[in-house]
């Protein structure tokens, strides 16, 4: 399927008896080019649990008793929900 998709000839395939150690990458990714990298990704919090998170004391077991609430782990902010 790759050689298919990819377009390459079977002389460019090679091989191996056991999976590709890709440990070699992590050099790259530790490069300092700021600019070939996401931005650091910041979670929100719930639209449900928002008026929660604002009041004096946050009360997140009330929002739940009001309706129920899903989350989304990283997108939503593991500490404020």
């Amino acid at each position: 399927l790759l050689v298919r998709e990819l377009k390459v000839s079977d002389a460019e395939v090679y091989p191996l008896p056991g999976p590709l150690d890709l440990t070699g990458l992590f050099a790259i990714a530790s490069l300092d080019r700021p600019e070939l990298k996401y931005p650091k990704f910041v979670a929100g919090t719930h639209r449900d649990l928002a008026e929660v998170e604002s009041a004096s004391a946050p009360d997140i077991f009330a929002a739940l008793r009001e309706r129920d609430v899903l989350l989304h782990h990283p997108y939503d902010s593991f500490s404020t929900s």
